[in-house]
């Protein structure tokens, strides 16, 4: 009986039977073909070119030697002749696995197209720029160190305020209450009415409303200020950008969900 093919005797065969093939040999740098139907089969299955390509692009090869072309072959083959026998085991073919297999597809999908509108919708340099000046105008001319106090709810917070002004020592609440400390934030990163109420507070004084967080309604004291030099637009156009895609992405996501003809059975959607 014939010996299969090593992996080495597979890749050297394959540069002369899919010479197009650049993934597999060196063969040939230019107008590869990866259409072709396989580079090998495993148990009947196929490996092809297309697959073999994106599995090197997924380890951030571009440009691959023979060597690794021929161990991601290796590693495919591998990975098929694994897979393929938890396919013909019955203990996997369950429900739950078979779920899993399809929120990875959906997600892989869902990325996919997402970073697809950002390529096609690109954010302009006027955009960016534009955002740039509003941010800046948002910011204000000061930036604050505050010292926050942290309630669980809005009501404990209120009657904190009222405590304070009937003469109880903030040093007591302080000492009541879990704190931190917000070093240096402009404006523009405190949400919209408490920007202003911040703004209009005296140093050393706190603010008369609270503040609601993930971690629970918070007292803010002003205990500092300094000028903001605002960072040149060079220095943070692209992390705007990155804001900015993923604000539109969020957008397009939603509208998508909107249009989408959704039908709930058995599930209750508060």
């Amino acid at each position: 009986m014939e010996k299969p093919m090593s992996f080495k005797r597979l890749i050297t065969v394959s540069c002369f039977i899919l010479p197009g093939l650049i993934l597999l040999n060196g063969c040939s740098r230019e107008g590869a073909d990866l259409s072709v139907p396989a580079v090998a089969t495993v148990d009947g299955e196929p490996i092809t070119g297309t697959l073999l390509n994106v599995y090197l692009e997924q380890q951030g090869i571009s440009n691959p030697t023979p060597e690794q072309s021929g161990e991601a072959v290796n590693n495919l083959i591998q990975l098929f002749a694994v897979s393929n026998a938890a396919q013909q085991d019955a203990r996997f073919q369950t429900a739950r696995l078979h779920a899993a297999l399809e929120l990875e597809r959906r997600r892989l999908l869902f990325d996919r197209y997402a970073a697809d509108y950002v390529e096609r919708f690109p954010i302009s340099d006027s955009e960016l720029r534009k955002q740039y000046q509003e941010t800046i105008a948002d910011a204000g001319e000061q930036q604050y160190r505050l010292e926050t106090v942290i309630f669980p709810d809005e009501q404990q917070a209120l009657g904190a305020i009222l405590e304070l002004q009937n003469d109880t020592s903030y040093t007591q609440l302080v000492a009541a209450n879990r704190t931190e400390i917000l070093d240096w934030i402009d404006l523009s990163q405190i949400p919209g009415d408490y920007a202003e109420a911040v703004k209009n507070t005296e140093l050393g004084e706190v603010v008369q409303i609270p503040l609601p967080s993930a971690q629970g309604w918070r007292l803010l004291k002003v205990l500092e200020t300094r000028p903001f030099n605002p960072p040149a637009f060079d220095q943070v156009s692209a992390g705007m950008r990155r804001d900015l895609n993923r604000q539109k992405v969020e957008v397009w996501i939603n509208r998508l969900g909107e249009k989408a003809e959704v039908v709930l059975d058995n599930v209750r959607v508060e």
